[in-house]
């Protein structure tokens, strides 16, 4: 959900190339946010995104480089942007009390 994508938000990239269970994540930052949604080419239904700039920490990007690791442009790439922390049970039970809250209101 962009709302919580914020500049300098810490991201973990995994190549799809490698096994990330073996190779592991290329660690970076959120370094820009695109203003407006544009439609994704490779999907049918050109479902709207927004586009996200990541910057590869050096230190993180020169661990790879010594495992030999290629990184090329074009490659899959998976992010996952760390948006804070939650209990279990607050994930399982957010949608309900949304669901409570909203039916509160009618």
């Amino acid at each position: 959900d962009i709302g919580y994508v914020v500049l300098n938000m810490k991201t973990s990239l995994k190549l799809t190339a490698y096994d990330y269970s073996i190779y592991g994540t290329l660690l970076g930052k959120v370094t820009k946010i695109g203003a407006d949604t544009v439609p994704d080419q490779n999907r049918r239904d050109r479902q709207l995104s927004y586009v996200v700039t990541i910057a590869i920490n050096p230190d993180s990007l020169a661990k790879w480089r010594a495992r030999k690791l290629d990184i090329r442009t074009g490659m899959v790439v998976e992010a996952e942007l760390e948006a804070g922390s939650m209990r279990i049970i607050d994930y399982i039970l957010r949608p309900l009390l949304k669901t409570r809250d909203a039916l509160a209101t009618i």
